[in-house]
């Protein structure tokens, strides 16, 4: 599962995306844009 949260320019306009796995943990994060 993908899971994309924009930010509303907290991060200066970028977003975060964390990946969770198939019972639910959280597995990396990254910050697009």
């Amino acid at each position: 599962i993908e899971v994309y949260y924009d930010d509303d320019d907290i991060f200066w306009g970028h977003c975060i995306i964390v990946h969770i796995d198939a019972d639910g943990n959280p597995v990396s994060a990254d910050i697009a844009g």
